[in-house]
């Protein structure tokens, strides 16, 4: 992966670890059947699996991948 898409999800991760509810982020969905529980963040080309635990305040990262690999 190139160093400005690094970049670029490092500062996204950053802006959804700052909201109050990351759930609400424009770019944030829900994922369905064998993901249920899971979410996507859209980064450009790039999509970023994630699960929260809200108990701790934490976004856990399970996968960055391309658009048509990350599913």
């Amino acid at each position: 992966m190139e160093r400005s898409a690094q970049l670029r999800i490092r500062d996204r991760i950053r802006q959804l670890e700052a909201l109050e509810n990351p759930l609400r982020h424009k770019d944030v969905r829900d994922l369905e059947g064998k993901f249920q529980g899971y979410y996507r963040l859209r980064i450009g080309e790039y999509r970023l699996i994630f699960e929260l635990a809200p108990a701790m305040r934490k976004i856990n990262v399970l996968a960055i991948a391309p658009r048509g690999k990350a599913y």
